[in-house]
C-alpha cells in the first residue's frame, strides 16, 4: 500500500460551541470511521494542527501521536467506553508488576525494589491490594481488587480514559497506567 500524498496546503484551528478542530484547506479533519475531530481544548488542537503541518510530500500516520490518539477516543473510546473499561479491568487482575522472577535473584531483587513501590502505591492510594506472584503462575486477583482499578479507570472522561488505555495496553500494567494519569 502507498502512502497517501499530502493533498491540502493550509493548516488550521477551528472552534464550534466550545470543542476545537483541525481544518485542512478549509475542511474539517474527520476521524476513519468519517466523525468530525472535534477536541475538548484549544491545546490539543493546535498540537494536532502541528502534526499536519509538519507532514511533508507523504502523509505519514506514524508521526501523529495526538491525532491518532484523538481518533481512537472519537472512534472507539467513546462509543465503547463499557468494554474499554473491562478490557482495563482484566489489565488489573493480570497486571505485569505483579508476577516477579522465581529463579533469577537478581531480578527478582531488582522487580522487588522497583515494582513493589507501584503496588504499595495501588493498594495506598487506590485501595487495590494486589497479591504478587512469584514465577509463571497465575494469581489470581480479588474481585474487589479488580473493581477498585476499574472505578480508578471509569472516573476518567474518554480523553483521560483514552490515554490510560493506550498507557495500559503499551505497558501492560494498570497499576503503572493509572499512576501515570495520576
Amino acid at each position: 500500500m502507498s502512502a497517501k500524498k499530502r493533498f491540502y496546503t493550509s493548516v488550521d484551528v477551528s472552534e464550534e460551541a466550545g470543542s476545537f478542530g483541525v481544518t485542512l484547506d478549509g475542511r474539517a479533519v474527520r476521524s476513519p470511521a468519517g466523525t468530525l475531530a472535534q477536541m475538548p481544548s484549544r491545546a490539543l488542537a493546535a498540537a494536532v494542527a502541528a502534526e499536519w503541518q509538519a507532514q511533508e510530500q507523504e502523509i505519514e500516520p506514524a508521526s501523529m501521536p495526538l491525532f491518532s490518539l484523538t481518533v481512537t477516543v472519537i472512534d472507539r473510546v467513546t462509543p465503547q467506553r463499557a468494554a474499554i473499561l473491562q478490557e482495563l479491568e482484566a489489565y488489573g487482575g493480570n497486571d505485569l508488576l505483579c508476577y516477579h522472577d522465581g529463579d533469577d535473584s537478581e531480578l527478582a531483587a531488582r522487580q522487588q525494589r522497583v515494582w513493589m513501590p507501584w503496588i504499595d502505591w495501588a493498594r495506598d492510594s487506590l485501595g487495590a491490594d494486589l497479591q504478587v506472584a512469584t514465577g509463571i503462575m497465575p494469581v489470581s486477583q480479588s474481585a474487589a481488587a479488580c473493581a477498585t482499578l476499574g472505578e480508578a479507570a471509569a472516573s476518567f472522561d474518554d480523553w483521560v480514559l483514552g490515554m490510560l488505555h493506550r498507557t495500559v495496553t503499551l505497558g501492560g500494567s494498570m497499576v503503572l497506567g493509572l499512576a501515570f494519569i495520576n
